[in-house]
């Protein structure tokens, strides 16, 4: 990934250089999550469930953003751009 998408996309070893949004670096409507990822989140199940259930709310809103996209005249990652990004919700660790 880092020789097709050049080093000032993926620049990381450890996985793939991800935005708020989930997008990878560099691409188009590519999205990435978990520990396959190099973002701020530690590479847990806990980051990686909350990653999937907020990326499939995305999918589910493709047709709304299709229209914000529409009537704001902006390309569909511009639109992605409108709506809140992924923050991860710490509810502590099971020992």
């Amino acid at each position: 990934m880092i020789k097709k998408l050049g080093l000032e996309f993926q620049n990381q070893r450890r996985g793939l250089a991800i935005d708020e949004f989930l997008s990878v670096a560099g691409t188009k409507n590519i999205f990435a999550l978990g520990d396959a990822t190099a973002s701020k989140y530690a590479p847990t199940a806990q980051v990686a469930s909350q990653q999937g259930y907020w990326l499939g709310s995305l999918f589910n809103r493709l047709p709304q953003i299709e229209e914000m996209k529409k009537s704001e005249g902006k390309p569909t990652e511009d639109a992605f751009r409108m709506l809140k990004p992924f923050e991860f919700e710490y509810y502590g660790t099971l020992a």
